[in-house]
């Protein structure tokens, strides 16, 4: 008579352990893969993303540059005192951005100016056109419209009473300059005469 064959329960919950245990670290090794895919995804996105900023940082930088450089090639007409700054101004008026410190080697500031949206008043610009000659003297650095006078390097202030007479007299004062005494105030008649205010007189010649 044949032996009855007996399934061991044992055995039958071991295979199931097993089985349980191999899907789960199957599982897991999924989920691993999974996560560094993901990883890696976030890493490329990332660095294409930075990349993109970066040639859009150069694009702006390479824009600004080529536009500074168009404003430059520009016809500049004078610097112009602002806010407590400097501005270069167009030919039409126009406040074109800010100058360096250095820039007022090269001209004269104008001062007591009216700026109405960015913009020079049109009275005032081309009074500013007409003192060309005056502007770019080496001997002025500053050119002041509403107390219609001018301050040379030595800090000496000169009056007048129209922007003729310094136009007139601009090249006769190189050598009163000379004698004049450093941050002073005269006045200049229309004659070329120059007076020191509170006494004293030197001509020009």
């Amino acid at each position: 008579m044949p032996k009855k064959q007996t399934r061991c329960s044992t055995c039958l919950w071991e295979k199931v352990c097993l089985s349980d245990e191999a899907l789960s670290k199957g599982t897991l090794l999924k989920l691993q893969i999974l996560m560094f895919n993901s990883q890696r995804f976030l890493f490329a996105l990332t660095l294409i993303c930075l990349t993109a900023f970066a040639a859009y940082l150069i694009r702006l930088n390479d824009f600004g540059t080529s536009s500074a450089l168009k404003v430059d090639s520009a016809d500049r007409l004078a610097l112009v005192s602002y806010k407590e700054r400097l501005w270069w101004i167009s030919t039409k008026g126009e406040l074109l951005y800010s100058a360096k410190p250095e820039s007022v080697l090269s001209m004269a500031f104008v001062s007591g100016v009216s700026v109405n949206d960015l913009k020079i008043d049109p009275a005032q610009l081309r009074l500013i056109e007409s003192l060309r000659e005056v502007i770019t003297d080496n001997k002025i650095v500053e050119v002041d419209l509403q107390e219609k006078c001018v301050v040379t390097v030595k800090g000496i202030v000169i009056y007048f009473d129209k922007w003729e007479d310094i136009i007139a007299n601009l090249l006769s004062l190189d050598s009163a300059v000379s004698r004049m005494e450093p941050r002073s105030e005269y006045f200049l008649t229309a004659n070329g005469v120059i007076l020191k205010l509170r006494g004293g007189q030197i001509g020009t010649d």
